[in-house]
């Protein structure tokens, strides 16, 4: 049984969330060649300010960027 844990600083919409779950699950099992029902796809939404790259909170790096 797979699971896939994505971790997201900028966070996808309803549709993408979708696309992502079904996209990631063709990937696990067209390489891993596992049934579709035992594939898990988790999104992680983090806030950006508790994510830091760099030395620098993503929050800190988005504000500046226009993000």
């Amino acid at each position: 049984m797979p699971i896939l844990k994505l971790s997201c600083a900028k966070h996808p919409d309803a549709q993408a969330r979708d696309r992502l779950i079904r996209r990631l699950t063709d990937v696990l099992i067209e390489e891993l060649g596992v049934p579709p029902e035992s594939v898990n796809v988790l999104i992680e939404l983090v806030d950006p300010q508790y994510w830091g790259v760099a030395g620098e909170s993503l929050r800190t790096k988005f504000d500046r960027e226009g993000s």
